[in-house]
Parts: C-alpha cells; sequence; structure tokens
C-alpha cells in the first residue's frame, strides 16, 4: 500500500519502476496501477519494499510469519520447476527469490518464463536477472550477439519458441519482463545475486560482470553489510549447496544434467528435484560441502 495515496501495488511492479522510473511508471504505462500523486515518493510499503528509480536494488522487510525461500538456475527445464513448486508449496505470506537463468540449454525456456510471469501474478515473487537473460536481451540486435547466445544454449531457447535462429518469435511480453529484472534483493539478514560481489561495494553499486558473470572459484569475503550472500550461476555438480557461512551458491547443475535446488533462508530446509521432475531426498544444512 503507498503510504501517500493509499493505492496498492505488488512486488511485480517494482522492477518496472526501477527499470522505466517514477515518471514512466506513474503515467500509466507498463500496467502501472499507481497514480501520479503516490509516484512522487521513492518509498512502497507493501510490506516494507523500498525502491529507487533507476538503482537495481530491492529491499522488503521480511515477514515474522513468512518463509523466504531460493530457488537456483533453471535452465529451461520445466518440468523440473514445476515439480519444486509443488514440493515447496508457496504460502501467501511467503517471498520466492528466483536467482536468475531462467532460458538456454534444457527444451522448456519459454515455458519456464511463462511460468515465472504468471507465479508473479500469485506470489511474493522476486525475480532476478541473470546472464542468460543478458545474452537472451543481447541477441534482439542479432549478429555477434545472436551467435554467441545460441552457443550458449541459446539455440534450445530460440527452438522452445519454434525455431533455432528466429529471435523474432520471442514475445514482446518476455523480452519487457526479462529486461525489466533487477540484479539484486536483499532483506534484513540475507542478499541474492545471480553471480557473486564484491565484500566492500554497496549493493546498488554492484556491476554486471561481478553480478552476473564472475564465478564462485573461492570465497568471496564477508560482505561489509554482514547479510549472508545467496547465490546461483557457478554449478556445483556434486549436487549440494556450496556453504561457506557468509555465502552460499544453491546452483546445483540443473540444465548440465544435475539438480534444481531450492533454499529456505532462515531454517536451512532444502528441496531438491531432477531435470525431469523427480524429488531427491532433502538435505540438511549441516549436510551441505563447506568452502
Amino acid at each position: 500500500m503507498c503510504p501517500h495515496c493509499g493505492f496498492r501495488i505488488c512486488l511485480a511492479d517494482i522492477p518496472l519502476i526501477a527499470r522505466y522510473g517514477i515518471r514512466a511508471f506513474s503515467h500509466g504505462g507498463h500496467g502501472a496501477r499507481l497514480p501520479r500523486a503516490g509516484a512522487a515518493s521513492m518509498l512502497i510499503s507493501q510490506r516494507g519494499v523500498y525502491a529507487q528509480t533507476g538503482v537495481v536494488v530491492i529491499s522488503l522487510e521480511q515477514s515474522m510469519s513468512g518463509r523466504t525461500i531460493a530457488i537456483g538456475d533453471i535452465h529451461g527445464h520445466a518440468a523440473a520447476f514445476s515439480a519444486i513448486l509443488d514440493a515447496i508449496q508457496l504460502r501467501a505470506e511467503d517471498t520466492l527469490v528466483l536467482l536468475g537463468d531462467y532460458v538456454d540449454r534444457g527444451p522448456d525456456s519459454k515455458d519456464v518464463l511463462e511460468q515465472v510471469i504468471r507465479l508473479r501474478q500469485q506470489f511474493q515473487v522476486v525475480a532476478l536477472r541473470g546472464n542468460h537473460e543478458e545474452m537472451m536481451l543481447g541477441a534482439r540486435d542479432g549478429g555477434d550477439n545472436l551467435r554467441f547466445w545460441t552457443k550458449c544454449g541459446g539455440s534450445m531457447a530460440l527452438q522452445s519458441y519454434g525455431r533455432a535462429n528466429d529471435v523474432s518469435l520471442i514475445p514482446r511480453e518476455h523480452f519487457d519482463f526479462v529486461g525489466g529484472l533487477p540484479l539484486v534483493y536483499e532483506t534484513d539478514n540475507h542478499f541474492f545475486i545471480h553471480a557473486n560481489y564484491a565484500p566492500n561495494w554497496r549493493l546498488d553499486e554492484h556491476d554486471k560482470k561481478t553480478a552476473l558473470w564472475l564465478p564462485l572459484t573461492e570465497s568471496p569475503g564477508r560482505h561489509f553489510s554482514r547479510k549472508t550472500a545467496i547465490l546461483g550461476h557457478t554449478p556445483q555438480m556434486h549436487g549440494k549447496i556450496l556453504d561457506g557461512g557468509h555465502v552460499k551458491c544453491i546452483d546445483t547443475g540443473c540444465g548440465y544434467g544435475g539438480l534444481l535446488t531450492a533454499l529456505d533462508v532462515a531454517s536451512g530446509r532444502i528441496w531438491q528435484v531432477d531435470e525431469h521432475g523427480c524429488r531427491h531426498s532433502s538435505l540438511s544444512q549441516q549436510d551441505a560441502r563447506m568452502m
């Protein structure tokens, strides 16, 4: 609820504010429901949401009753995504954080994006950008960017739309969704980012090279905010979360023949499914391999 005008706004709108700016949003563009008077403020308090124009960081005050659950890289595996959602059984008070890389490698990139878009209309979902979404956006221009994307799994994504070399078949809605995805999300005790972070940088200072591309080859230092980092991007092919205490990588190789993992960041509960959607026994946080 906007504290200035009383209009409701949902989490799905916040990336649009960050991308297009308060002025465009307040004039009713991009499906906005916020009037100009309310959009004049940078504060939007539905469960403590805070957004800044042109800044990729979103903050959400954690609910006392709801869970915050993160899901790692999905990579075009709609069956795995559906199965892990069935296992989690999201509730209205929960917040689901998706760490990016929804597309490429697997057969169902189109379906995964449509699932995420629908899910954001039903639950509190924060969808972050991954490097594969970044490549998808670049591929609109064709040429070298398109060729690079197809070599990195984009040909499978394009095939899910009908033809492996025709980017024009991707609907504008999907490009708009991907283009509005933020890089970073934070709560009181955690921050979520696709690939990696710099311990001494503010979260809103992170560039795309670090946030989307930098692999987790060694444990970064603890972030100066003292918050725990939840990452994807670097696949852990042993099937266990890579746990360094102040940093956890939950990409367990979906798209490479591995598992899709979800983590309740407060309780440490883990759900895992394979690429076909078959459930695996949950691992306790103590079982996760330490860095």
